[in-house]
């Protein structure tokens, strides 16, 4: 085994290993690093540290990793940072965390990356304990999956835990930390062998053996280990014992430590945990097709978005129905009927029927509004401004410098989505997330507004992660959101003209105009409209900003199914 290998940081905490294993180095404080202002250090470790800062010409908080001030003269290390931080670029894919743009041009080259608000799953698990099985499934396939791309690129990360999957600001999780990442081609036998975090790096990795994707499944393995049982497949009292159990000890039965864990998802995690890499699942394709097939069964909501299964899918449909009409008992669909009504009454008086079409009402004097907002948290980290999350105070929703969204419930379709009195102190941009849904990170719906400034909305649709055109009607503005100022937005489906396209109106209106401040009319393709819950958000302004709303309607058809599988993942609606 070898004695001069790199480690990433571990907790000091977990597993009795000493403060002095993972001290992180201090580091000087930057009031800039290029043109970005430093806001607070957020991470550190062996080969980099990583800061929150704030990008001034797109207006927007960015992750920038950069180069240890200990290696400012290891031209290697250097050298290996750009290369593998230029692979990782290359890499697009809704569950990897993407990288803006790469700086060489100081001492200490620098990566420009999108800031993940989290949680990670490490915070999860010291929250949580342990994760249901529906949410571990859901991290397994979107860490597969991002595996699976980067293998494509002939990239192995080397160093999956929890603390490197991280839920993004619309709820979809994402593998992060490229940082110890590598070639397939490269030989592990050359230099010094970086290895992954001890509690998950695989035997060949502490071995100083070759690694291929299959290294990878080994650590996903024991990742998936720890958040369905609350521990780390392997504990001991230091880091050398640790390493040695991962290439000794045997494979320890996940039914032991959760005898009411499923049989065949148990199966597949043991068969990723074997110590010979032959022996594992031998990549990320064979890996994902045996997750999307245990998830089929034990949560069929969450389908795999295949064409094929939208085929499938619409068979099905047809069949029930002409079943549900001729031959099925209609006693035998009440249970499923009542578990959809719970969502009716869990909604209480803020749903009523607008003929066919359900309408959320949220007035937030409304005692019943409060339970989806979460109470007043102050975060006062030292060079952070600080932070008020979304809270119901004297009739209104109002939060600061936050940029977490403000999420409703999930839509099959939404035909108006009305924000009455929004004003902001502070210029910060809105994001509307008029559909997002974790389940497919690759479709989603946003349109942009500036507050403070003159400049035209902007809209994006992507369907499978590709841009969906739209078409623009007509565009009319004639001024521009200001703070200090209440605001009324709109966004309301219209009449089509063209059968193939769904028309939208959105319009802004302040409390000082007769005349909107902006009107604008488009056109989406139908079938690349997508749906999952409207979500607002707000982010930028360096200086600070507050917000309030006075009142949100929701107009459309709510998910009930999707509802309610989340309420089955919480716990509680």
């Amino acid at each position: 085994m070898k004695s001069d290998i790199l480690f990433s940081p571990a907790s000091p905490e977990s597993d009795s290993l000493s403060a002095d294993d993972t001290q992180p180095m201090q580091t000087p404080r930057f009031d800039h690093i290029g043109q970005f202002l430093v806001e607070e250090k957020i991470g550190e470790g062996g080969m980099g540290v990583v800061y929150r800062a704030h990008d001034p010409s797109l207006q927007r908080t960015v992750a920038i990793k950069r180069v240890h001030p200990r290696l400012k003269d290891h031209h290697d290390i250097r050298d290996k940072f750009l290369a593998e931080a230029r692979a990782i670029a290359a890499v697009n894919h809704p569950n990897i965390g993407q990288i803006h743009a790469i700086h060489d041009e100081d001492d200490l080259p620098y990566l420009v990356m999108e800031f993940l608000p989290g949680p990670s799953f490490e915070e999860e698990l010291n929250e949580r304990g342990k994760l249901p099985i529906e949410e571990v499934l859901k991290v397994a396939i979107s860490a597969t999956r991002a595996l699976e791309e980067a293998r494509n690129q002939g990239i192995i990360h080397r160093d999956i835990k929890p603390s490197n999957l991280i839920v993004d600001a619309l709820g979809n999780i994402k593998l992060v930390d490229f940082g110890l990442a590598g070639s397939i081609e490269e030989d592990a036998t050359e230099g010094n062998e970086v290895v992954g975090t001890p509690q998950y790096c695989s035997p060949e990795q502490v071995q100083g053996h070759g690694t291929d994707e299959r290294s990878d499944i080994y650590s996903l393995g024991a990742t998936l280990y720890h958040l369905l049982t609350g521990e780390p497949p392997y504990t001991r009292d230091s880091r050398m014992d640790l390493l040695i159990a991962h290439v000794n000890a045997p494979v320890p039965d996940i039914v032991e430590a959760l005898p009411t864990v499923d049989a065949e998802f148990a199966e597949l995690i043991q068969s990723m945990l074997h110590k010979a890499p032959e022996q594992r699942p031998q990549n990320h394709s064979g890996v994902l097709t045996r997750l999307q097939a245990i998830t089929q069964r034990i949560d069929p909501e969450q389908a795999p978005p295949r064409s094929t299964r939208l085929l499938a899918s619409a068979v099905v449909v047809l069949i029930l129905a002409v079943i549900g009409g001729s031959v099925l008992p209609g006693n035998l669909l009440t249970p499923y009927r009542q578990q959809l009504a719970k969502v009716d009454a869990s909604f209480g008086d803020l749903l009523a029927e607008k003929g066919s079409v359900d309408q959320l009402t949220f007035e937030f004097n409304n005692v019943e509004t409060e339970r989806f907002f979460r109470p007043v948290s102050v975060s006062k980290n030292s060079g952070a401004r600080n932070q008020i999350r979304p809270n119901i105070r004297e009739g209104q929703l109002r939060w600061a410098n936050a940029p977490e969204v403000v999420r409703f419930p999930y839509m099959s379709r939404l035909d108006r989505w009305e924000l009455t009195g929004l004003r902001t102190l502070g210029n910060p941009d809105l994001e509307l997330q008029v559909a997002a849904d974790p389940d497919q990170p690759g479709n989603r719906w946003r349109i942009g507004l500036s507050i403070g400034r003159s400049a035209d909305p902007t809209i994006e649709v992507l369907q499978h992660g590709s841009p969906v055109p739209i078409e623009i009607e007509q565009l009319v503005r004639n001024g521009f959101l200001r703070e200090g100022i209440d605001h009324q937005l709109t966004l309301e489906r219209l009449e089509p003209s063209d059968p193939d396209r769904d028309r939208f109106r959105l319009q802004v209106q302040s409390q000082n105009s007769e005349d909107p401040l902006l009107r604008m009319t488009f056109q989406i393709p139908s079938n690349a409209i997508p749906s999952g819950a409207p979500g607002m958000r707000l982010e930028g302004d360096l200086t600070g900003w507050n917000t309030k709303v006075d009142r949100v309607v929701i107009e459309g058809e709510l998910n009930r199914k999707r509802i309610l599988r989340d309420w089955r993942l919480a716990g509680t609606p």
